[in-house]
């Protein structure tokens, strides 16, 4: 285990290290406070539809995330496991990977490029925030560079030996290390995102 946790949002380069990415590949300042609900609202945006798809069968499905040059950066895996014989709840169990490798044999229901996801996307993130964008597909490229951003902080902080640990309160963690020369990132969802699915509150 990680000896601390820090604060994705407040308590590392995260958020400016967005910002500045932001002002330099499309001119536009993002605001510092509203990086936390942007990226609340992509982890909860991409559980709903996956939730909304899964039709309680033992099939994997995923969803992913592209940057703009259209490579995999960040994707989730959602699976219900049937309830055993005299139990009447089977389980959900949603994973976040940043390895597209952990989602060979999932059925990918959809990405970043998807209608619906577009959509509800900016409706979560007008509510959260009171912010409508003009052009949706512009907070889209938004998005993309937010996990863009995300996967070379944590690839970039992982060190031999050691356990480099974020969380975005009750929706994520993340922690990145080196072992034999590897950089490897496990990213897990918080209590908000599981309870969600577990009790059915966003289908």
């Amino acid at each position: 285990m990680a000896e601390k946790v820090l604060d994705l949002i407040r308590e590392t380069s995260f958020t400016s290290m967005f910002v500045k990415n932001c002002q330099t590949h499309f001119r536009f300042s993002w605001l510092e406070d509203h990086v936390s609900p942007l990226m609340k609202c992509v982890l909860m945006t991409v559980s709903e539809i996956l939730k909304s798809r899964q039709n309680k069968n033992d099939e994997k499905i995923g969803f992913e995330i592209k940057d703009l040059k259209g490579n995999f950066i960040f994707g989730s895996i959602l699976t219900y496991t049937k309830p055993a014989e005299g139990e009447d709840k089977g389980n959900w169990n949603l994973e976040f990977t940043i390895n597209k490798s952990d989602l060979d044999g999932v059925n990918i229901i959809g990405d970043n490029l998807n209608t619906e996801y577009i959509t509800s996307l900016e409706n979560n993130f007008c509510n959260m925030t009171q912010r409508r964008f003009k052009n949706p597909e512009f907070l889209h490229k938004c998005v993309q560079m937010l996990f863009t951003t995300f996967t070379d902080y944590m690839t970039s902080n992982a060190k031999e030996g050691e356990e480099f640990a974020v969380e975005l309160a009750d929706y994520m963690e993340a922690i990145s290390t080196v072992e034999n020369g590897e950089i490897i990132v496990s990213v897990v969802p918080g209590s908000i995102i599981k309870q969600a699915i577990k009790d059915d509150t966003i289908v």
